[in-house]
C-alpha cells in the first residue's frame, strides 16, 4: 500500500502508482450514472454478505442459497464475539422448501463447493426464477428445492420485472429480495358453497380467484390467454359456507391466504341464518330445519336442511321464522328468537304470543283435569289433550316425517289455529 503523505512534503510517485490511480479513477467513473444518478449498479445498495457455500453443486449467477448459520460463535470469547461482530460471512446450503422458504440470497457470482462468494439477501437484483404461471408476481424457493427460485402467489421475492410475461418456464428477472408487501387476493363463493371441515379434513370446493386493483374494484385474476384463474380453496371451519342463488342474488367474496402448498385457505365468517323448523321443536331440544333464502321478495325454503338447538324458553313451532347462530362446538346452530310466526299473517308476533299462551294454558288446565276424575267431561277433556301430547310426543321423535320434498315446508302444528281459538273461547270462564 502506498504511504501517504502530508501538506509540505515532496510527492515522490512511481509510475506503477500513479496508473494505479488512474485505474482506480476509471472503475470508480464507469459505476457511476451521468447527471449525478450514483452507482450504476444497484448491488452496492443491497445487503450483500459474503457466504460460505457448503452443498456439493455450484450456484450459477442469479441462483440462490439458504442461510444456514453465521461463521463464529459469539459465546466463545471476546475475540470470537469481535469476529462475529465484524465478519458478516454466512454458511450456505442448497435451499429446499421446508427449512429455507423466505431465507435465501441470490448470488451475483458463481459459488463453487466449499468456496466463498458474495449474495444479496435484501434488495434489488437479477435473478434466475422459474416461472409456473404467467399471473405470479411472487418468488421463493422452489417445492422441490434447488437453487432457482420458483414463482408463487406470495413469497418472499417480488418480481418487478421478467423477460416474457407471457411464457412459463426459467427466465430472468428482477426481484426484489426480501418480505415485500403482502398480496391480497379473494375468491368468488361458487352457487353450491364450500363444505365444511370434517374431522381434520378440511372442506374444499374450486373458486375464481380474484383480486383488488388500485380503485378498490374487485377484479378477477386472469392468465396469459384472459382465461380466469380458478384455485382450491379449503374451509377449516366446521361450518358451511352457503353460496349465493344464481341470477338472484350478488357474488359473494371471502378472503383467502396462499397456503404455499398449493391450496388457498379461507377466512370464514360466522354465519346467521333465517330458517323454519321442519317439526314441533320442544324448549331446549334439537331438531331440524329448513334454510330460509330471500327469493322474489319473500323468504323461500332452500333444499338444506340444518341441526338446530332451541335455546329459546318455549317451543318453536313450523309456521314460525327462526334465526340461528352457527355454534363451532357442536357443528349446528343455535335458535335465538323466532322472527316470525305465520306465514298467512304480516302481524305474526301477535300470533306466536297467543298461540304460546293457548298451548300453555292448555297444559295447565290438562293437569287440573287429571286431579279431578268426578266429570265426565272433564275426563274426555283430559284424554283428549293426553292424546294430542302423544301425538306431539310421535311427531317430535321423527324430526323429518312431514318435510316436504321439492324443499317446501307445510304447517305440522299439533292443533289447528281454528281448534286452539275455539279452545280458547271454550276454557275462559266467565268472572
Amino acid at each position: 500500500m502506498a504511504r501517504r503523505v502530508r501538506p509540505g512534503e515532496k510527492l515522490n510517485i512511481t509510475a506503477a502508482e500513479y496508473n494505479r490511480l488512474l485505474a482506480a479513477a476509471d472503475a470508480i467513473a464507469r459505476d457511476r450514472l451521468s447527471g449525478g444518478g450514483g452507482n450504476r449498479t444497484h448491488v452496492r445498495d443491497a445487503a450483500t454478505v459474503r457466504v460460505h457455500y457448503q452443498s456439493a453443486t455450484t450456484v450459477p449467477i442469479g441462483g440462490i442459497v439458504g442461510f444456514n448459520a453465521p461463521l463464529g460463535d459469539p459465546e466463545l470469547g471476546p475475540a470470537e464475539l469481535a469476529r462475529f461482530v465484524r465478519d458478516a460471512t454466512i454458511q450456505t446450503v442448497r435451499p429446499n422448501a421446508e427449512e429455507h422458504t423466505g431465507r435465501f440470497g441470490v448470488a451475483i457470482e458463481p459459488i463453487a463447493e466449499d468456496k466463498i462468494g458474495r449474495v444479496v439477501f435484501a434488495g434489488v437484483v437479477a435473478a434466475r426464477v422459474n416461472v409456473q404461471e404467467t399471473w405470479h408476481q411472487y418468488a421463493d424457493v422452489a417445492d422441490s428445492g434447488g437453487t432457482t427460485l420458483q414463482s408463487k402467489p406470495n413469497g418472499s421475492a417480488q418480481i418487478l420485472w421478467r423477460r416474457d410475461t407471457n411464457q412459463t418456464g426459467v427466465q430472468w428477472a428482477v426481484v426484489r429480495v426480501g418480505k415485500p408487501a403482502s398480496a391480497v387476493y379473494l375468491v368468488r363463493v361458487p352457487a353450491g358453497g364450500i363444505p365444511p371441515r370434517t374431522n381434520l379434513q378440511t372442506g374444499s370446493a374450486v373458486c375464481d380467484l380474484m383480486t383488488l386493483d388500485e380503485s378498490g374494484e374487485i377484479q378477477p385474476m386472469v392468465d396469459a390467454s384472459d382465461n380466469p384463474v380458478r384455485v382450491i380453496v379449503r374451509n377449516p371451519s366446521t361450518q358451511r359456507i352457503r353460496g349465493p342463488i344464481p341470477s338472484i342474488h350478488d357474488d359473494q367474496f371471502l378472503l383467502v391466504t396462499y397456503d404455499r402448498r398449493g391450496s388457498w385457505l379461507l377466512h370464514p365468517p360466522k354465519q346467521t341464518l333465517l330458517c323454519k323448523p321442519t317439526t314441533r321443536i320442544r324448549s331446549k331440544s334439537w331438531g331440524f330445519a329448513r334454510e330460509l333464502r330471500f327469493v322474489g321478495g319473500s323468504w323461500q325454503p332452500s333444499g338444506n336442511r340444518i341441526s338446530i338447538y332451541n335455546l329459546c324458553d318455549y317451543a318453536l313451532l313450523p309456521t314460525q321464522h327462526v334465526a340461528a347462530h352457527f355454534h363451532e362446538d357442536t357443528r349446528s346452530y343455535i335458535a335465538l328468537s323466532p322472527r316470525c310466526c305465520d306465514d298467512n299473517s304480516g302481524s305474526s308476533s301477535q300470533d306466536s304470543s297467543s298461540t304460546s299462551f293457548s298451548t300453555s294454558f292448555s297444559d295447565s288446565f290438562s293437569e287440573s283435569l287429571s286431579d279431578s276424575k268426578s266429570e265426565s267431561t272433564s275426563q274426555s277433556a283430559s284424554e283428549s289433550v293426553s292424546d294430542s301430547r302423544s301425538r306431539d310426543s310421535n311427531s317430535g321423535s321423527d324430526s323429518d316425517s312431514t318435510d316436504d320434498e321439492s324443499g317446501g315446508d307445510k304447517s305440522t302444528a299439533i292443533v289447528p289455529r281454528a281448534q286452539q281459538q275455539s279452545c280458547e273461547l271454550r276454557l275462559y270462564p266467565a268472572t
